[in-house]
């Protein structure tokens, strides 16, 4: 049974099926893939509730034209890693909420 589920997030197929190809070996894996110019990606993400979703660094995605602000909008508590494919280099993103309640707080979340 997988334990992660992964969302590889396109607009260019082949991008989605060169990742699918290198991680669908992995039994852990649950790779879904979800084509960013479709009506109803964000929802469509929001309702598989990935644990990661890998993105072009590169392909806009979506309406606004930024993905990774997308979903981090939408709550998806999702980890976001973001492949350069032209470099060895990734990002990686997450949403947190947390309540701060006083100035100690605050320099606490900064902090660490």
């Amino acid at each position: 049974m997988a334990e992660k589920r992964v969302v590889v997030l396109y607009s260019k197929s082949l991008f989605a099926a060169g990742i699918q190809s290198q991680l669908q070996n992995k039994d852990w894996l649950e790779i879904i893939r979800i084509d960013a110019s479709e009506k109803g990606a964000l929802e469509q993400i929001q309702d598989v509730a990935p644990d990661v979703i890998i993105i072009d660094s590169l392909d806009g995605g979506f309406v606004s034209g930024n993905a990774i602000s997308d979903i981090l909008s939408r709550n998806i508590s999702a980890k976001i890693i973001s492949l350069d494919l032209g470099s060895t280099e990734i990002s990686i993103y997450h949403h947190e909420i947390q309540q701060v309640m006083s100035s100690d707080e605050l320099i606490d979340a900064i902090r660490n």
